[in-house]
Parts: C-alpha cells; structure tokens; sequence
C-alpha cells in the first residue's frame, strides 16, 4: 500500500504545483547539510522547501527496501566483523566489486548493524577545518560579487532593450 501511495502522489502531485516555478527535489533529503538518506536530513530538506524527497533504495534479502545509496554495506557498518564469511564478489553497473550486500541480509540483520564512519572518509583536524571554513568563506564573497556584478549587467542590458523598443525603463 505505501508503494502504491507514492506511485499516486508522484502521479498527481506535479499538477497541484504552480507551473511557472521549477520543481525542487531533495535527492536524499538535504545531503549537503545532513547526513544523506536521515530522517534529520529528509525533514531538512521539506524545511528548505523541496517539492519532493528522492531517495535511493536498495533491496534486503527478505525484499524490504531500504535508503541507501549502494547496495555495499561493508564501508559504512561493522558487518565485516559480524559477518566475516558472507562477503562475496558481484559486478555492479558492470564493476567487480568485493564486499558486503544489502541483498544478502534480512532487514533484522541490518538493523542489528552498527554505523561507523566511512574508511575513506576525509579526516580533518580543526586547524584544517578553519582555514576550510575560512576558503570557503572567500569563496561565497567572490560568488557574491560576481552575483552582484551580473545583476547589475543583466539590468543594464534589460533597460537598454526596453529603451529601444520605445518602452519606458523603470
């Protein structure tokens, strides 16, 4: 029945929004302020105002569908050390890949899991972290102005369109 639901509301629900403005998705909530594929993330993301929420769901054995963005469960939970003899190798979008996959457990199995975070993860220390904090920063001041800038050519060229198609500018 849920399944049914969403196909509905996708379905239908384009046609409830205004059709000037362009349709905002959360691909897995608001992934770039929260952890992806959380319930902090998804309630983000609807906060932020996206039209609609686009997870990615992969399969459990027992054929439950679960938000997650690949099937390998092995770099993101303690499964290796849970279940050292299930890890196998299968080709995914053509790739051999080794590890652990959400096929090959059943829900319960999963939930049991613990999360750590990603080995390849990026490992900063605070001073790291500050001059960061402090680039990007830099950054958003020269997109600003570059924003700014672009407005301003924008409106110059609006007003000499307007001028000489004899139209009064504003």
């Amino acid at each position: 029945m849920t399944l049914a639901f969403i196909l509905l509301l996708a379905l239908t629900a384009p046609a409830a929004l205004p059709p000037d403005l362009p349709l905002i998705i959360g691909h897995r909530g608001a992934s770039g302020h929260r952890p992806e594929h959380t319930l902090e993330s998804y309630r983000l993301a609807v906060e932020l105002g996206a039209d609609f929420i686009e997870p990615d769901l992969v399969s459990t054995k027992d054929g439950v569908l679960i938000a997650r963005h690949e099937n390998e469960i092995g770099g993101t939970t303690d499964v290796s050390e849970r279940f050292p003899d299930r890890k196998r190798t299968r080709t995914i979008d053509g790739q051999s890949l080794t590890g652990w996959f959400s096929e090959d457990f059943t829900l319960a199995e999963i939930k049991h899991l613990l999360n750590r975070p990603n080995d390849g993860g990026l490992q900063l220390t605070r001073e790291q972290c500050v001059k960061q904090i402090s680039m990007l920063e830099q950054q958003k001041r020269s997109i600003e102005t570059a924003i700014a800038e672009l407005r301003q050519i924008h409106t110059s060229f609006y007003q000499r369109l307007l001028e000489r198609a004899g139209e009064p500018s504003h």
